[in-house]
């Protein structure tokens, strides 16, 4: 753990005898509150970039507030994975409420995909989700068909004048389950995350079983960015993170990730807390109410009947353009 959270070591003689010294930041297992780390960032700093899609991700190994940008070339998608236990749930919610908090509905249009059927539901009358939180499984494949087809809309759109306002974020927690259930969704994964970035489309997956079965190089080749919790082991870090000596499965506990960029750099940060109570007096300033548009649309029924058609094929099959 203190190999991970020091960036330098000092090795000096001293009376004859050699001194170490390990500049330690403030302990990992402090978890920050999410309230405190919010008001420790300047807001006009993160919304000076109108083109961004800011999100808190917790304190870095210095105490400093480490945030994220989707609308970077760097970070456009995300997987987030670690064994159970590790936190990663408070992290997605953390995140989701940064998000919230930071960008504009206008901005930023939000599908959420909760297996679990209540990860999510403190953030259900948020205006910047597109649909509401879509817990039952037959309406899986259409949430993902929602962005999809909106990123074809926007690419058949090219040489005209094309907006980008809002962007779009998928975020399906437990991502194995759902391609467990839907294997025609792997190829729909594979496309967004392949192409989505320029079309304004960004995608969060997160985890607990990363195998190289449940997450197959067709979705993690194209997920830049990476967030790794404790791991069970060296062979599971490394395939969250794509690197052999991340060191993710040293990390000291719950609550502790390693964010991983294109560059290879693993950026040690601390989770903060975010207890239910306080996320519901926070997001309570920007609930409202909502009519939604139809979840499973002319253009979703196209994408939904294309993937029944390749459904156990064992191949990616040729983009089937949704009905317009």
């Amino acid at each position: 753990g203190m190999a991970l959270q020091a960036r330098t070591v000092d090795i000096r003689h001293e009376a004859g005898h050699a001194a170490v010294t390990v500049p330690l930041p403030e302990p990992l297992w402090r978890k920050p509150h999410f309230q405190r780390m919010l008001s420790r960032v300047t807001m006009s700093a993160l919304r000076q970039d109108h083109e961004g899609v800011q999100c808190l991700l917790g304190l870095d190994d210095q105490g400093q507030v480490l945030t994220l940008n989707l609308a970077s070339p760097a970070t456009p998608h995300l997987l987030v994975a670690g064994t159970t236990g590790a936190g990663k749930t408070n992290l997605l919610r953390s995140m989701l409420a940064s998000l919230v908090l930071l960008n504009a509905p206008g901005q930023l249009q939000i599908v959420l995909i909760d297996v679990k059927d209540y990860e999510f539901e403190t953030f259900s009358n948020v205006p910047h989700l597109l649909y509401p939180v879509v817990t039952t499984p037959a309406d899986w494949p259409a949430a993902v068909g929602q962005v999809i087809t909106r990123m074809r809309e926007r690419r058949r759109a090219k040489g005209q004048a094309r907006e980008t306002a809002p962007r779009f974020l998928l975020v399906i927690d437990e991502v194995a389950t759902v391609l467990d259930r839907y294997h025609g969704l792997e190829p729909a994964l594979k496309e967004l995350t392949a192409t989505g970035r320029a079309e304004g489309c960004h995608t969060i997956l997160a985890t607990q079983k990363p195998s190289a079965e449940s997450l197959s190089t067709l979705i993690t080749s194209n997920l830049p960015a990476r967030i790794a919790g404790p791991c069970a082991s060296a062979t599971d870090a490394r395939l969250i993170t794509g690197h052999p000596q991340s060191g993710a499965e040293k990390l000291p506990g719950s609550g502790s990730f390693l964010l991983v960029t294109g560059g290879g750099e693993a950026q040690p940060f601390t989770a903060p807390l975010v207890e239910e109570q306080d996320l519901t007096g926070l997001l309570s300033e920007v609930q409202a109410q909502v009519t939604y548009p139809e979840l499973h649309s002319e253009a979703v029924a196209a994408f939904i009947a294309a993937l029944e058609r390749k459904s156990g094929t064992g191949r990616p099959a040729k983009e089937i353009e949704p009905a317009v």
